[in-house]
């Protein structure tokens, strides 16, 4: 016998507006192609995409204040980030792209699960394809031209842009140039993405291996095998391609395939020891990403870790789950689209409250200050005008499809074994 776990919730369920803020967060609330939603999914991605922000803000002050020289980033991160502990955790930052893939993995895996595990019906393909289409392509086709436009109104060597712009339209500026797009920089990471979504279908028959621990046992190693052959392969390092493909980064996609195994037969039981999990799995990943990089295949497991820690922690889901920060992370993807350019478009102003004589740490709050209520603002703007129409869209596909409900990760939970 099963039950729906209690932090699924139908969106139909969430509270109803009662004040100005309560007006603006449910008309920001994301609409998902089942209706239901799991709120701490959106909570993790707002810890991906505050991380992915905080990265960029650092970045820009590094490159525009010039208090360090002229400084060729991303190649010199680790010659100017131990100047400061600031500059140290801006720069750990860049971390939240392997946030993302996780989480990707981790719904996009669940319908697959319950199919395998619950005798639910089978995702159907073409209307997970086409889904994904009207949901993703739109808001980031409209993005590229945007930032394209911002290029050619500012850069008179545009033209050298356009072919740059075609390839990243088409999710193939990795595969051609080998290097992050030239339009829009966070792009190829949605390239990669995108080749993760052709092959999730493929990918999850891995869920019928059978029995279930082996299952696991066989997705652990793989994970750790795979991670450990990107981080040390010669091929992988003299080939940049690889490096912002999926091939670079698939252990992160399948640590969440690991969380939707474990999420889909285990009652999440919330305790203090949950919480202590969090902390220690996200020490671990700061300590890698800013003393030993060589340890930099252990973090797709670390990371999934943590997510268990965070979800079935008491202090951690409580923070997740507030709903200013589900709602924000809601928003992620419009933030990740444009959240660089608007950096891009007002440092100028907050350039204005550089001064030398400040300290690092009170340099960086003043950039935020001035450029996060920019970010949040516009990007909630293009949320509203082009993602949720999207958004819309597919859930009316996925209603008039069978299958409809594959997006939704909302799986029938044991109500016994603990988590």
């Amino acid at each position: 016998m099963v039950q729906p776990q209690d932090d699924i919730a139908p969106v139909q369920d969430r509270p109803a507006a009662s004040t100005g803020s309560d007006r603006i967060l449910g008309a920001l609330a994301r609409t998902t192609a089942s209706g239901e939603f799991i709120p701490a999914v959106d909570g993790l991605r707002f810890i991906a995409i505050a991380a992915v922000v905080l990265h960029h803000i650092t970045a820009e002050y590094i490159k525009l204040s010039q208090r360090f020289g002229v400084v060729d980033l991303p190649r010199q991160w680790w010659e100017v980030f131990p100047q400061s502990p600031f500059l140290t955790i801006g720069y750990a930052g860049h971390f939240g792209v392997p946030l993302f893939f996780v989480i990707s993995g981790f719904i996009l895996a669940l319908p697959y699960v319950r199919s395998h595990d619950f005798g639910a019906a089978a995702p159907n393909i073409w209307s997970y394809y086409l889904r994904r289409i009207v949901r993703l392509d739109p808001p980031y086709i409209i993005s590229l031209l945007v930032a394209f436009a911002v290029i050619s109104f500012t850069n008179i060597g545009w033209r050298v842009f356009f072919p740059h712009l075609w390839a990243s339209m088409l999710y193939l500026h990795g595969a051609i140039y080998g290097e992050a797009s030239w339009v829009n920089g966070v792009a190829w990471s949605l390239e990669v993405e995108v080749q993760f979504y052709v092959l999730v279908p493929l990918l999850s028959k891995f869920f019928a291996l059978r029995p279930i621990w082996l299952r696991r046992i066989t997705l652990f190693a793989l994970i750790l095998g795979w991670a450990y052959a990107v981080a040390n392969s010669i091929i992988f390092q003299q080939t940049p391609a690889l490096s912002v493909s999926i091939v670079g980064h698939l252990q992160f996609f399948l640590a969440g395939f690991l969380l939707a195994d474990l999420y889909s037969h285990h009652r999440i039981i919330r305790s203090l020891a949950g919480d202590l999990l969090a902390l220690a799995s996200a020490a671990a990943i700061y300590w890698i990403l800013t003393h030993d990089y060589g340890l930099y295949y252990l973090t797709p497991i670390l990371i999934a870790a943590m997510y268990v820690g965070v979800c079935s922690g008491q202090i951690g889901y409580r923070i997740v789950t507030q709903r200013w920060i589900v709602t924000i992370g809601g928003m992620c993807y419009s933030i990740y689209l444009y959240h660089y350019l608007i950096i891009h478009l007002f440092t100028p102003l907050s350039a204005r409250l550089m001064d030398r004589t400040h300290a690092i740490g009170l340099e960086l709050l003043l950039q935020a200050v001035v450029l996060i209520p920019a970010i949040l603002i516009l990007s909630a703007c293009l949320y509203l005008g082009v993602e949720k129409p999207c958004m819309q869209i597919s859930r009316w596909i996925g209603r008039k499809t069978r299958g409809g409900q594959a997006a939704s990760g909302a799986i029938p939970q044991p109500a016994t074994t603990p988590y």
